[in-house]
């Protein structure tokens, strides 16, 4: 997996995504996912997600995020961001979320 991913529409960074390279095995890190203030509410955090993610099945990685529990509360200020992942095959844990290769249709025999 690349480490950076970058959406551009009209030469203008819409969105970028870091992810530390696998850290255990087969599991990585999806450190940060930023779209510039201008640039939300248009679908650009969820279109490089889903990059992500398809890198992610490809090579077999399974992702992780860390998250505030409010970033994760189904109220008006994070309920997005919770909606966000859980969409892409995140699920909660305890102060994480994890995203397997296996359950989203990515693993290969």
């Amino acid at each position: 997996m690349r480490d950076t991913y970058t959406l551009r529409e009209d030469d203008q960074v819409v969105a970028l995504a870091y992810v530390t390279e696998r850290f255990i095995g087969d599991d990585a890190l999806l450190n940060r996912i930023f779209v510039p203030r201008s640039c939300r509410r248009r679908g650009y955090g969820r279109r490089i997600l889903e990059e992500v993610c398809a890198d992610a099945d490809r090579e077999g990685v399974d992702l992780w995020l860390t998250v505030e529990p409010d970033d994760l509360a189904e109220g008006d200020d994070g309920g997005w961001l919770w909606r966000l992942y859980r969409s892409a095959g995140f699920e909660p844990g305890e102060d994480c979320m994890h995203r397997s290769h296996r359950r989203s249709g990515g693993e290969t025999s």
